[in-house]
Order: C-alpha cells, then structure tokens, then sequence
C-alpha cells in the first residue's frame, strides 16, 4: 500500500478515467480507467472514502491487499497496486469487465435446461465442463495453499469466468488468511453456511477449523452443485443447515450422477469426506484420475488459449473415431502448451 497526501494526482498521472462506473460494493465504488502509457490496456479501480469505515473494515482491507499482492496466478484475481491517502483507498487490480460469475453461469444452466426437456436427468453442467471449470479453481487452490493461505469463503458468486476467453479467476480475499495468522476473526464462525466444513461448526473455537482443507469441502460442495444444478442441503434457515452438515454425508442418488464417471464420484467423496485430516488436499485432487479422462488434456487451463467448452466436447468425439484423428489432438494439445 503506497502512502501519499496526493493519491488521486499520482493515480491520474498513470492512469485515464473513462468515466466508466463497472460495479458498487460495500466498501466503495469501483472504475474502469485506461493506463496512459498503454492505450487499450485497462485497469479496474476501487475507490473508498476512509470515512465511511471503520477502523476494523480498513484493517481488513489492507489485510485482503497484503494477501493478493502475495499471490501471482493467472485463475487469481490480479493485484496490480494500491494507494492510500488521508481520505481514501484506492485498489488497483485487472479488470474483468467481459467476465460474469459462476453464479450467473449456473442460474442460465438453469433457465435453458428448464425449456430443454429431452434429457431431465441429465447433469446441468457436462462433465468435461465440469472437469474443465474444477482443474482452473483447483489450480488457484493449490498455489494459494502453497502459499500459507486460505480463501476461506469459496463459493460460485466469488468466481468471475472471462467468457471470451474462458479463462477463471477468483476473487474476493476477504476473508482469507494466512495459516500462521492466529487472531480472534479465525475463532468464529467465517463464510457463508452451505459452502462452510462441518469443522468450521464443529471447532468454531480453533484457528483449526480454517486451514486449506476447508476450501476443498466447498470446492466440493461446488462440483456437486455443477452436477445437481442444487446444493445438498435442504434447511430453511442456516440454523438448519449447520446440523444437516454436520450430521448427514452427501450422497450422489439423484439421476444426474449416473452418467457422472467413477472418477468424478470419487474425486467428490473425497473432497466432501466430513474429516479434514482425510479430505483430499488441493495437489492430491490435481493429480486425480478424473483429470486424465479419455479425451481431456490436462493442462488445458494452463494452455494460452483455451478451447471453448462445444469445441472440446467435439474434440472428445472427434479423437475416439480413428487413430489418424487421435494424432491430430495430441499435435493440437502440444502445440498449446508450448504457447
């Protein structure tokens, strides 16, 4: 965080307002501006007057700044830099203005499936799009817990996909922390219900209870509404829904999940086991069988461009014909990691 009594001179030195409002939060407005120096390069940023917060809220914020400058991965949300002034904090980061959440993606699923009728026991999502949408959040996972740090509020709202590009990215860092970080905010009870580990209930009281195996469970909880197109828990109130997470395992009964492959059931009950110490990690799940499917190039989120979900799924059928067309594939998905 740059300290200055002119924040907003050295920021309209770098950079150009277009004038554009791109959203409102609890804490500030957010902008796009243009970078002088590189027109046609946009920033986003989010402008907060100090004296509508608290000293408790601006010690969060410098917290969620100091957390995102630590972290450099393409499915993260950038921090680019971040002023500060007598008046206000200003955060800089990259703008994601042709992006929507997964939030939104799902509620879409949703609507069109609602006025597709031919298959209702299908997944909402396909299985390579799931496979797909998993491998990016759980490369992110892996190099935030690689880092000491919990995200510790993994949900689809807090999951921005550039729909250009395909390209993922999570945002909000809130809530995080770094694992070391013993205070008293890690002693109760952080997140929201139908995402949170039976062990964020069951040892609110223990920084414990937010270590990384807590973002595995929501990631898991995550996949399966992917595949259900609902959440497994079924309480009116979070009251409800702590006692239901706590008490009951997730099962995968319901139609959609017979299609779902063996590897997908497995790579969810591991993720969803109720003991964090069994659960698995971010880098056991990476390197799970369900991402080395027939016709699924594991590293297609870390190519430079990615394939768009109908291509890949025509790709996948495309590869099972003949060997001549199976070597054509491999050529293709060479040729992206060497970009």
């Amino acid at each position: 965080m740059i300290e200055t009594d002119h924040a907003s001179v050295a920021i309209r030195e770098r950079y150009k307002d277009t004038g554009r409002l791109l959203g409102e939060g609890t804490f500030g407005q957010v902008f796009l501006f243009e970078e002088r120096d590189k027109p046609g390069v946009y920033v986003a940023i989010k402008i907060m007057r100090k004296d509508l917060l608290t000293d408790a809220q601006m010690e969060v914020i410098r917290d969620e700044i100091s957390i995102l400058a630590s972290l450099d991965h393409r499915h993260i949300i950038k921090h680019i830099e971040s002023y500060e002034d007598p008046r206000y904090m200003y955060i800089i980061m990259e703008e994601m203005r042709y992006s929507k959440s997964l939030e939104e993606m799902i509620k879409e699923k949703k609507m069109n499936n609602a006025n597709n009728e031919s298959n209702p026991h299908a997944p909402l999502f396909s299985e390579t799009e799931i496979r797909h949408l998993s491998r990016m959040i759980l490369s992110a996972l892996l190099h935030i817990h690689k880092n000491g740090i919990t995200h510790r509020d993994l949900k689809p709202e807090n999951i921005l996909i550039d729909y250009r590009t395909n390209e993922l990215k999570i945002i909000d860092f809130g809530l995080s922390k770094n694992d070391s970080y013993d205070d008293d905010v890690k002693k109760v009870l952080i997140g929201t219900p139908h995402y949170m580990a039976p062990e964020i209930f069951l040892q609110s009281g223990s920084t414990e209870a937010y270590h990384p195996p807590v973002d595995m469970w929501s990631l898991g909880i995550i996949i399966y509404l992917l595949v259900t197109g609902f959440l497994p828990w079924k309480g009116e109130n979070a009251k409800e829904i702590e006692t239901e997470i706590i008490k009951n395992r997730v099962t995968f009964h319901q139609p959609c999940f017979k299609t779902f492959s063996t590897e997908g059931l497995n790579i969810l009950a591991g993720l969803l086991e109720l003991e964090p110490v069994m659960r698995m990690t971010s880098e056991q799940a990476i390197g799970d069988d369900f991402f080395k499917a027939e016709g699924y190039a594991a590293h297609v989120s870390d190519c430079r461009i990615l394939l768009d979900k109908e291509v890949l799924t025509n790709l996948t059928n495309y590869r099972a014909e003949n060997q001549l067309k199976k070597a054509a594939i491999h050529l293709l998905v060479r040729a992206c990691d060497q970009e």
